[in-house]
């Protein structure tokens, strides 16, 4: 049986092409409808023709062509099932390019780099009648001698990088190109084969379930007919191993997914006592799905402290909330589908007059200098930052830790810097801060820092290898961010020591005036858009739980 695709190939003609004088082309068949050689082009861009197909049959038209763009369509009177090519030769298994799904019309487009003769192909798939009329039309822009080099774009626009995801999601993203079209979008999870998308918008539908726990790379590449391409990609945890894929965290999206109506799902939430309101947002696309939240045990449609009960979506604020652990349920009243949930708790929070902001730095000699530490503390000192730690190459990583866990109080305010050389053992990741050892694993590092008396505590970590430190901090009060994930490098400006390409653009957007989350996603669009991907190619993740604002 014959397999169909999807979707069909979007085609986005040019609206301002420049006409040269091209080949003339002839057709080897004879046409109905039409008396002269169908493809004979002068000045113009597009012809139409009329012709019958016979059953199991496909129609050859040869094409001498010059560089440009070929788009064809053909459409039918009927229900009949007819395709389209663009071929090397007169056969099928040879084609650039088609229009193979049961859509009417069909069409599809190629951007022809060499001249020469191309085969235009129009066959009948179904065989339900002798023969079927079909109205076909062919569009060719001639090439005037500066072929299209220029990428196209493309952005994932969910799920958001860093967040944690749960059962089925739909990954979405969103392309265009403005000088030859799009021709497809393609999807992969880690190193996976590639899902093909041609019509926006572009999606594609993700089981976590048949994913192991942790960390997945998700990379979408488009295409424009000429051949040029361009990757986005985020870093999404997965986690359904149990209770904790069920636990929200203030502020942090998740996404899952209804398959039935009345269908629902269960989330937890802890809840401190300084909390002044939980206010949810979900959102679910077409379907009508509801809200309920209760304190200390799961909500039902008529036990519940709050809910929210519209139509479609649902935005609930209640106010002063009780501290310890509250249910979120997520009911299809109508509908089926994904949904995005987000809780966000608004606490009374911020130091004292007397509390201070302490800026800590763990690096290694061979990889960064005092110039560069002394660089970012002047930026952290125009944030308010009074004291410093400067541990340089310690041979004593807990030891030096220990010292800071003294002098913090409960009011004071931690941001951590740390540029060493990473790895990762396949369940967490290390870094080592002085030339081959003192090292440090993330699951150690999380440990540590829980000791630290203060809820004001963040780090950026620069350091290969680095994406188990945020993963392992997934949790209030923490803001992590790391400039690799745990399969990529985090390079430096140049030989090192030097300064880290990331940190770089982090602390200058930081003395710009923004906060520490704005400036990790400029620094990240900075390493992903303004630097050569075969040079500084970073992957940094982001765990962001903290209710305090790091930086104005």
């Amino acid at each position: 049986m014959k397999k169909k695709i999807q979707s069909i190939v979007f085609i986005a003609l040019v609206t301002s092409v420049i006409f040269f004088t091209m080949a003339s082309v002839q057709a080897t068949n004879t046409l109905e409808g039409n008396s002269s050689s169908i493809f004979a082009f002068s000045s113009q861009s597009t012809v139409t023709w009329d012709d019958s197909v016979g059953r199991g049959e496909t129609d050859w038209f040869t094409v001498e062509a010059e560089p440009g763009l070929m788009q064809l369509s053909i459409s039918w009177g009927n229900s009949y099932d007819i395709d389209c090519y663009i071929c090397t030769s007169a056969s099928t298994s040879n084609y650039l390019a088609r229009g193979y799904t049961t859509n009417n019309p069909e069409t599809c487009s190629y951007n022809i780099q060499t001249a020469g003769t191309y085969y235009i192909g129009v066959k009948m798939y179904s065989y339900w009648a002798s023969t079927t009329a079909y109205t076909g039309e062919l569009t060719y822009y001639a090439d005037d001698g500066t072929s299209d080099t220029t990428a196209p774009s493309v952005a994932i626009t969910a799920p958001l990088n860093g967040v944690s995801v749960q059962n089925t999601i739909t990954i979405s993203a969103t392309a265009s190109d403005s000088e030859s079209g799009m021709d497809k979008v393609q999807c992969k999870l880690d190193s996976g084969s590639w899902t093909d998308d041609t019509s926006s918008p572009y999606s594609w539908t993700w089981d976590t379930t048949q994913s192991t726990d942790g960390s997945h790379t998700i990379t979408v590449r488009a295409y424009d007919v000429a051949g040029n391409y361009v990757e986005d990609s985020v870093t999404v945890v997965v986690n359904n191993g149990g209770t904790p894929s069920n636990e929200l965290f203030s502020g942090v999206p998740v996404t899952g997914y209804l398959a039935a109506q009345y269908d629902t799902f269960m989330y937890t939430m802890q809840v401190s006592d300084e909390a002044i309101s939980m206010e949810t947002i979900l959102t679910c696309g077409s379907a009508d799905f509801d809200v309920y939240g209760r304190f200390g045990a799961e909500p039902t449609t008529s036990s519940y402290d709050w809910r929210g009960y519209t139509s479609g979506g649902e935005e609930v604020t209640f106010n002063n909330p009780a501290e310890g652990t509250w249910y979120i349920m997520v009911r299809s009243y109508s509908g089926t589908g994904n949904y995005e949930l987000t809780v966000t708790i608004e606490e009374e929070q911020g130091p004292s007059p007397d509390a201070e902001k302490i800026a800590v730095f763990f690096w290694a000699s061979d990889a960064g200098a005092q110039w560069i530490i002394d660089e970012y503390w002047n930026v952290l000192q125009g944030e308010g930052y009074t004291k410093i730690f400067n541990f340089r190459d310690t041979y004593n990583f807990a030891s030096d830790f220990a010292t800071v866990d003294a002098y913090v109080g409960a009011e004071d305010t931690v941001f951590m810097y740390l540029f060493g050389h990473g790895n990762n053992n396949g369940v967490d990741s290390y870094t080592a801060f002085r030339p081959s050892g003192s090292f440090v694993y993330s699951s150690d590092f999380r440990t540590m820092m829980d000791g630290i008396d203060t809820v004001r505590k963040a780090y950026l970590i620069e350091s290969c290898h680095s994406g188990g430190f945020p993963i392992d901090f997934q949790a209030s009060p923490y803001l992590a961010m790391s400039t690799s994930d745990e399969d990529h490098n985090a390079y430096a400006v140049g030989n090192l020591p030097n300064e880290g390409v990331f940190s770089n653009a982090f602390f200058n957007h930081v003395d710009d005036g923004y906060n520490a989350v704005d400036s990790f996603n400029y620094a990240r669009q900075i390493v992903f858009n303004g630097a050569s991907s075969d040079t500084y190619m970073q992957y940094p993740l982001i765990s962001d739980y903290s209710s305090y604002v790091w930086f104005n």
